[in-house]
């Protein structure tokens, strides 16, 4: 491939060079260096032409570094939440079970009673309604 202009490369890079001998489209996401030494991200893609003046590729490069920049945050505070409902789910899960538990020991407790208990009692009648 011959250099577009004096100083760029005159190949191009590997990923795009496994597409160019069976003439497959080519999609990348890259950083790249702008004219004032920042790093941003770009999409750039190649795609082959089928005309007769002999221009056989074309190409575009896109500059996505705000949407790129944009989804880490989204996907940041996704993962968070995600995090987040996990702690939920498990301190719901152990409240729910420690709050079970006396309750389960009490219900024992008074059927035990209603099942042994033989003590005359006036009050007997009402009791058994309220536990049972």
């Amino acid at each position: 491939m011959a250099s577009l202009k004096p100083g760029w490369p005159t190949s191009p890079p590997p990923p795009a060079a496994r597409c160019i001998p069976n003439g497959e489209p080519f999609e990348g996401l890259f950083r790249m260096r702008r004219h004032d030494g920042r790093y941003r991200w770009h999409i750039i893609r190649a795609r082959q032409l089928a005309d007769a003046r002999g221009l056989p590729w074309f190409g575009a490069c896109t500059d996505v570094d705000d949407q790129h920049r944009l989804r880490e945050v989204l996907q940041t505070q996704y993962d968070e939440l995600a995090r987040t409902n996990r702690d939920r789910d498990t301190f719901v899960y152990t409240a729910s079970h420690d709050l079970k538990q006396p309750l389960l020991n009490l219900r024992g407790l008074f059927d035990e009673l209603r099942r042994s208990a033989s003590f005359a009692d006036p009050d007997e009648a009402s009791i058994q309604r309220m536990v049972g």
